[in-house]
């Protein structure tokens, strides 16, 4: 099976994280390709599997550039892919490349939703359900995201299969905490609002015997710096920068927060757990699916800040509690969300689309039965 993975985006993020872990757990025996506009997030999605190959594709400007959509269709005809993975940033994303897509013979579709955010024109909203349809699979990586899909795209919930986002595990290792040091925070994301990391450097101002590192770069980084500033807490708040490897800042704190007001599955706090590490995180998204409160962490509101820092005061105050709730989180995440099943899920989701395209609606010429 020669599987192709598209992704539009210019950046790499959670989604494309995801991408290549599926790339790197696709058999050694299916060929795979990497496609998109931008070399440096193909290539490095394709850096997850020693046998995948690139394929730089054009950028199509509008759904008035029609020379870059036959470039793109001219492309995928000669890949001959079995399969092609959209891998979607948010519900907006790669709309015109799916019905071009379907416009080639024999040639199963399936697209993958990683966010919540939904079509803003009228022009992506009547694309967004007509290529709904001409797909023979469709993935959400959490429950509430898959029916948010259905609804925006007008079709049954029951057309969106589920598959969490998994990470690679580790090994399990000792946390040293020297008697009398402070409780050392962790966040691994990127510096916008929506990550409300602003409310980490609030609660610290109101805690003591407590430190944040961050590993991740945005625009709101120095806004950020400039709040521990104001707040008085700028010797107590760590930026480390973006970190293509974050595992030593996992490995170095206490506690991990995620207090994001808008997610859907992060997968910092799926590689914190991991880790070993506790989490105090907003109930957003999939976070009541991952994080047990009062078991693996705490949830709060979003934004309620006197609730996240009682959940940090508990955890800096009891040691024992903190060790067994990562523990316990581990153990959840291992049973849950590895890298393993992860892929094993999607290799069926490939095979089925291939076997089923009842959701086609264009018309195309068949050059094979519609089942293998």
């Amino acid at each position: 099976m020669h599987v192709v993975v598209y992704t539009a985006t210019a950046g790499f993020g959670g989604a494309e994280v995801v991408a290549r872990l599926i790339v790197s757990r696709l058999p050694e025996a299916d060929r795979v390709t990497v496609v998109g506009p931008t070399p440096d997030v193909i290539s490095r999605i394709a850096s997850g599997n020693p046998h995948a190959s690139v394929a730089v594709s054009p950028m199509i400007a509008g759904k008035h550039d029609v020379r870059s959509a036959l470039g793109l269709r001219r492309m995928l005809r000669e890949l001959q892919p079995d399969v092609i993975h959209f891998n979607l940033t948010d519900m907006a994303s790669c709309l015109t490349e799916i019905m071009i897509a379907a416009s080639l013979p024999d040639v199963a579709l399936v697209a993958v939703e990683h966010s919540g955010y939904q079509p803003q024109t009228r022009f992506q909203r009547i694309a967004k359900v007509s290529s709904a349809r001409l797909l023979d699979g469709h993935v959400a990586v959490s429950k509430p995201l898959g029916e948010l899909v259905a609804r925006t795209s007008h079709i049954a919930v029951d057309r969106v299969s589920v598959i969490s986002n998994g990470v690679e595990a580790v090994d399990a290792y000792v946390r040293p905490r020297p008697d009398g040091s402070v409780l050392r925070l962790g966040v691994v994301s990127r510096l916008i609002e929506e990550k409300g990391i602003d409310l980490v450097i609030d609660a610290l101002a109101l805690v003591h015997d407590v430190e944040l590192h961050v590993a991740g770069d945005g625009a709101a980084r120095d806004r950020l710096a400039e709040r521990a500033i104001a707040r008085g807490v700028s010797d107590r708040v760590h930026f480390h920068g973006w970190m293509s490897d974050p595992s030593s800042v996992y490995r170095d704190v206490d506690l991990y927060v995620h207090p994001s007001r808008v997610d859907i599955m992060p997968l910092s706090v799926i590689e914190a757990m991991h880790h070993g590490l506790p989490v105090v995180a907003s109930d957003v998204g999939s976070l009541s699916e991952m994080v047990v409160s009062g078991e693996t962490g705490f949830l709060f509101e979003v934004d309620d800040i006197a609730a996240f820092v009682r959940a940090i005061e508990e955890m800096r105050d009891d040691e024992s509690r903190r060790v067994a709730y990562g523990r316990a989180g581990r153990e959840r995440a291992l049973a849950n969300y590895g890298s393993t099943s992860m892929g094993v899920a999607y290799a069926e989701v490939y095979e089925a689309a291939r076997h089923s395209r009842e959701g086609r609606r264009f018309w195309r010429p068949r050059g094979r039965a519609t089942t293998r």
